[in-house]
Order: C-alpha cells, then sequence, then structure tokens
C-alpha cells in the first residue's frame, strides 16, 4: 500500500519536526473514552502555537467530510481510509517547517476500531 511505501522522516537536528511529503504529521495522539475530557484536552494543548491541528478534508461538492479539526479518522476507515496512502490525508495537514519544533495532534476516537494499533504501527514503526 502507498501508506507502507512512505513512512515519516523522524526529527533530526537538521529539522526538529516529523514530516512526510512536505507536511508535519501526528506525533501525539490522545486516546481516550467517549466523555473523558478528551475535548477539553484537545483544546487546551492546541491553545499553544507550537500545536498544530489537521485541517477539515473537503469532498467533491466542497461539504466537510472530517467531523471535526479534533477527529481526522486517518488511521481507521471512518471518513478518510488509511489504504487510500498518504497524498489523500496529508493535504489535511500544515506544510513542513524546520525554523521551530512543532506537534501535530490527532484526537480521533480510536480505542474502539481494532485495525487502528496495526495502521499505527505499519505508518510510524518505519521511522525508528
Amino acid at each position: 500500500s502507498g501508506a507502507e511505501a512512505s513512512p515519516p522522516r523522524g526529527a533530526t537536528e537538521e529539522c526538529p519536526n516529523i514530516c512526510v511529503h512536505g507536511h508535519i504529521v501526528s506525533e501525539v495522539f490522545v486516546l481516550g473514552a467517549q466523555k473523558a475530557s478528551t475535548t477539553s484536552l484537545c483544546s487546551e494543548l492546541t491553545a499553544s502555537r507550537q500545536v498544530l491541528q489537521p485541517k477539515p478534508s473537503r469532498g467533491p461538492s466542497s461539504h466537510v467530510v472530517m467531523v471535526s479539526w479534533k477527529e481526522p479518522h486517518i488511521f481507521d476507515s471512518r471518513h478518510v481510509s488509511f489504504e487510500a496512502g498518504p497524498k489523500r490525508w496529508l493535504l489535511r495537514f500544515p506544510n513542513c517547517s524546520c525554523e521551530k519544533r512543532m506537534v501535530s495532534l490527532d484526537c480521533s476516537s480510536y480505542l474502539h476500531k481494532p485495525n487502528v494499533a496495526w495502521n499505527l504501527h505499519r505508518w510510524y514503526s518505519q521511522r525508528s
């Protein structure tokens, strides 16, 4: 799959951010049960200018397909399939910049999705 062909590049001395194809990718995942204050935690984290959030994706008729900024659902198949490959979902993440340390955040409700752990492993294990 396209996801396996393009693993994230880890942070280096030259660039402190984890980037793929010119976009900063998520490296912090807030996992929690529904009604466990994950929205509040994510809101607090994104108050920092160094914590980035994905943009909502738009479908062919410009309708928003992502439920909210905090839940991009990249590693499950709810809105944007992980199997579609990174070119489709990377556009929702900010452009890579090596000038200062930035962190991209994913607060999707992944706890009840059995394929997410495997998809995260496949995508991120290649960068270590």
